[in-house]
């Protein structure tokens, strides 16, 4: 998060106190609903056991982090004050303790529909309110119109929450804090204090997604990646191998040596970095899939002789299998995993029999339809400005 300021030395202008009641409401106002939902159905004396027995948070897909678990009363046991947890926390225990009838009418991490208006509908519209609206923006500025079009909706959200609440015993009055925080003038100093930790806490979750010096290994190999894409030739089934892989959570390149695997596999991952911000990972182990992955932001992950590359690998195939759940349904809806895989190894027998076999999945490049056609073959030699003609050979009885 990178917010442009323009202060005087003693007021906020009318945009930049619009933006600074959004910054309020996500500091103050939007955890509140949250923190009486997870107490309706997880009390804090009960929280660090509930924790213990879920696999996904304390190994899965939804692993706490050490900060986290202390929060929940791990390392000094104690009843936890669930008013320290931030949205991100708080959100994460309710979709992992709470019911499933909780559950978004989308899934959770996922947009709702306007028509959506279930509880966990509006669970999930709080979180993307806060990435929305405040964590993800590039400018401390909001005009009346756009400033008031958001409150609007985050009332109306906060309204059909406190009703849910109000009926399961809890007091809070969330509305009427958003009246009080829309009314009240903010000083600098109080604006400028949140939207430093604000920014500190975005850094913090960058540098724990992806260590800093993995980052800097796979700028490199990305970097290297684009060297040799600059010959690389998009032929007429191109398009449709793009589709695929922006429709399926996984895509499996399958051929033999030298039939472009990895260079289409490179290619496709460039172009979603490029056409629509993906962060792209050459990952070597699935389970980096698990380690690395951002809830939040769109990640490609590739992963070159994905079971094994001159034979089939056992230990690596049982690897895939055992996350299996994550590759099918990533954390983040938009995630992309592309993996290669020579074909002598993909017609295994054990590995032919599993859910990554499945033709949705995968991309023959050496299939009727993907294979080089005359028109393909012609375009690459003008590609490379050769003067030598392909001829049709007629053969005759």
């Amino acid at each position: 998060m990178i917010i442009k300021t323009r202060m005087t030395s003693t007021n906020l202008s009318p945009k930049q106190l619009n933006f600074a009641h959004l910054v309020l409401a996500c500091v103050d106002v939007i955890k509140q609903p949250l923190i009486d939902i997870l107490d309706i159905y997880v009390k804090p004396s009960d929280l660090c056991k509930k924790v213990k027995q879920c696999n996904d948070l304390m190994s899965g897909r939804h692993k706490l982090n050490s900060e986290q678990l202390k929060k929940c009363g791990f390392t000094s046991p104690h009843i936890p004050d669930y008013s320290q947890f931030d949205v991100t926390l708080l959100y994460t225990l309710i979709r992992n303790l709470c019911p499933r009838a909780l559950t978004p009418t989308n899934g959770w991490g996922k947009e709702p529909q306007v028509t959506d208006t279930q509880l966990g509908d509006d669970i999930e519209r709080i979180r993307q309110f806060r990435n929305k609206n405040v964590a993800h923006v590039n400018s401390g500025e909001l005009d009346d119109m756009e400033f008031e079009g958001i409150w609007s909706d985050l009332e109306d959200v906060v309204k059909r929450i406190q009703s849910f609440t109000t009926a399961n015993g809890c007091s809070s009055d969330f509305l009427q804090q958003l009246a009080d925080l829309k009314g009240r003038t903010v000083e600098i100093d109080e604006y400028t204090s949140v939207i430093k930790s604000l920014e500190e806490e975005m850094k913090e979750k960058v540098k724990t997604a992806v260590p800093w010096n993995v980052k800097e290994i796979y700028k490199k190999v990305v970097s290297e990646w684009k060297k040799k894409d600059d010959v690389y030739f998009e032929t007429h089934s191109f398009p449709a191998m793009f589709d695929q892989v922006k429709n399926q959570p996984f895509v499996t390149f399958v051929g033999t040596p030298g039939s472009g695997k990895s260079a289409t596999a490179h290619h496709i991952a460039l172009k979603l970095q490029n056409e629509e911000g993906y962060g792209i990972l050459p990952i070597k182990e699935v389970s980096k899939v698990e380690d690395y992955c951002d809830p939040e932001s769109p990640q490609v992950f590739v992963i070159d002789d994905v079971v094994g590359v001159f034979e089939f690998d056992m230990v690596q195939f049982k690897l895939l299998e055992k996350y299996e759940s994550r590759i099918i349904t990533p954390v983040m809806p938009k995630t992309k995993i592309i993996m290669t895989c020579r074909e002598v190894v993909f017609r295994h027998e054990t590995f032919s029999k599993s859910f990554v076999t499945k033709a949705t999945n995968v991309i023959k490049l050496q299939s009727e339809h993907n294979k080089l056609n005359d028109e393909d073959k012609h375009s690459l030699l003008a590609n490379y400005a050769t003067t030598v003609k392909l001829m049709r050979v007629k053969v005759t009885k």
